[in-house]
């Protein structure tokens, strides 16, 4: 059993994606063609920005972005201190300073509180990652950023399509990165990735940078850029697959409102609390556990497998060896585990579900239960 059933989808789509990649084949056009125009302008439509940029991964989303919006070394960057590495990395090797802010126990994003803190005149941006599906506090922070006169980067790598009061999260910020990683809500078959923004400026900068700086061959250059630029074929896949998108949303919002109402049932807490005027797309189910190793140990021997979304805080990464801790994301690294969600087999979901409730049955001391969960 794999823990994305990427498998499965592939299996139901393959007459139609396999018609794409032949066609791209055919076509022998294969850099900045009319596959990669064509999904530009749909995620440009779905994120409502007059601008979106094809790019090579989410990770050279955000390294775009960065540059787009002029970071440089020495700059300060604020961001969580519980996501992917990608963040922290881009703004390492721009030579820029992260400034790292704790996360809010019951949702794992950003704490808009602490980022208010650590602003200061070295500040020039703002990264929020919307970790797992679910979005950041983006209206408070918007209002905050633009107070101080700091951009916002919205990284949305795991919250495609996600909204809050019905807008999609690119309208909450400057610029906004996507990942189209195979896992991801809208994935490709390989590294992919797309930036929106409502700035020609910006949008000006992320076209050049992305294609070595250049926004048209033989002119000189003004920025120096990266060989970032969105694959012909995986847009192909991606013109094809971000028709379903949105009916996989649905279907993982209801596998994973089985766990929660099963979870809930009995009392236990620890995954995140979804506000009425947000969105969840479910990137990932997470869930803070006891004892992780007894949770994860048990789901192995009903062959089961199991993530860990993530098992070290963003300042440990790179040696960086600061020696401050943020509570909510050491709390959240030492137990948090992720489960399957299965929406191409009923079978998959079935033996997931069973082998929560009967750990559950087995064992309540595993889990948080309501009020004794730490914060």
């Amino acid at each position: 059993m794999n823990f994305f059933d990427i498998d499965l989808q592939y299996q139901k789509y393959k007459k139609q994606l396999d018609l794409n990649i032949f066609k791209t084949l055919k076509s022998t056009q294969f850099i900045l063609g009319k596959e990669v125009r064509k999904f530009e302008k749909q995620i440009a439509k779905i994120s409502q920005t007059k601008y979106a940029v094809g790019t090579s991964s989410g990770t050279d989303s955000l390294l775009i972005a960065l540059l787009s919006i002029g970071i440089k070394q020495g700059d300060e960057v604020i961001t969580s201190s519980f996501s992917w590495l990608s963040v922290v990395e881009v703004i390492l090797l721009i030579g820029a300073k992260p400034i790292y802010v704790d996360i809010n126990i019951n949702d794992f994003n950003i704490n808009h509180l602490d980022i208010k803190k650590k602003i200061n005149k070295k500040t020039k941006a703002i990264i929020t990652t919307s970790l797992f599906g679910y979005p950041s506090e983006l209206k408070k922070i918007r209002k905050l950023a633009k107070r101080e006169k700091i951009k916002l980067i919205e990284d949305s790598a795991q919250s495609f399509g996600a909204k809050i009061d019905g807008k999609p999260l690119s309208k909450y910020a400057d610029v906004t990165c996507y990942s189209f990683f195979p896992s991801k809500i809208l994935g490709a078959f390989g590294d992919a990735g797309g930036v929106v923004t409502d700035d020609k400026s910006i949008y000006n900068k992320l076209i050049a940078i992305r294609n070595h700086g250049q926004k048209k061959y033989g002119i000189s250059n003004k920025f120096i850029g990266l060989n970032a630029r969105l694959d012909e074929i995986q847009a192909s896949i991606l013109n094809m697959k971000i028709k379903i998108y949105k009916n996989e949303i649905v279907k993982r919002n209801y596998v994973v409102n089985k766990f929660i109402k099963l979870l809930s049932n009995q009392g236990i807490i620890g995954y995140t609390e979804v506000e009425k005027n947000k969105s969840h797309v479910y990137g990932q189910f997470s869930l803070l556990v006891k004892k992780r190793k007894s949770f994860i140990n048990y789901f192995k021997n009903k062959g089961i497998p199991t993530k860990i979304f993530y098992p070290q805080p963003l300042y440990r990464q790179y040696q960086q060896n600061l020696l401050f801790k943020k509570k909510h994301t050491e709390f959240c690294c030492a137990h948090i585990v992720s489960i399957p969600i299965n929406i191409y087999s009923n079978k998959r979901f079935e033996k997931v579900y069973s082998c929560l409730k009967s750990l559950i049955k087995k064992d309540e001391k595993i889990f948080y239960k309501k009020k004794n969960l730490s914060n």
